[in-house]
């Protein structure tokens, strides 16, 4: 059977050594449609760093007073997103429990069938326990605003921290996989006459 990569060959359809080369090529770069001449490294992390630089130096420079309003704001907002995941949640194992006792309810028509009612049963218990589990919901804890400051500088300064480190592995990538791509298409100049036909 063909594959994507083999299809023209199959098909009968002319097809160039280096054209090959190429089209399997792609799947060493996420399947990529063409191969490009260059990769680009993503700013991806480079924005982040910015953006909690930015944020950082914000931080950096509240009153206590603002510091306080902030972490007092914080709280309503864990305390508000707490009430509500712990209500999704429910109502999420209310839905899988009625569905598993309908499914534990129904007599399978076929000695057959017995295993695919052992198998929506295992599908929906295993959904209650990933998607229903109540991860330690902790209250949240109101802290004073010196303490948010603190723990707002110390996050910021790790993500920046750890941006930087994953950006200095995406450029070193993307320069491994454009000196990968620049040999090949090195090696495929060099291709005697006699293997292109």
């Amino acid at each position: 059977m063909a594959t994507g990569f083999t299809a023209p060959i199959y098909d009968n359809e002319s097809i160039e050594f280096n054209d090959f080369v190429l089209r399997c090529a792609r799947a060493f770069f996420y399947d990529l449609d063409e191969i490009p001449d260059k990769f680009e490294a993503s700013d991806f992390h480079k924005k982040r760093i910015a953006k909690n630089e930015k944020q950082l130096e914000l931080v950096s420079k509240m009153s206590e007073n603002n510091c306080s309003l902030a972490a007092d704001k914080e709280y309503k907002r864990a305390v508000k997103d707490r009430k509500k995941s712990i209500k999704d949640k429910t109502a999420l194992k209310n839905r899988y429990e009625t569905m598993l006792a309908k499914v534990e309810q129904w007599t399978p028509p076929t000695e057959e069938h017995k295993a695919l009612k052992k198998f929506m049963i295992d599908q929906l218990q295993t959904s209650i326990d990933f998607d229903c589990h109540v991860f330690p919901e902790k209250e949240p804890v109101r802290v004073t605003g010196k303490q948010w400051k603190e723990e707002q500088i110390q996050r910021l300064t790790e993500d920046i921290k750890r941006d930087k480190e994953y950006h200095e592995k995406e450029i070193n990538r993307t320069k491994k996989e454009n000196e990968w791509v620049k040999s090949l298409r090195q090696s495929l100049k060099n291709i005697k006459p006699e293997m292109e036909s």
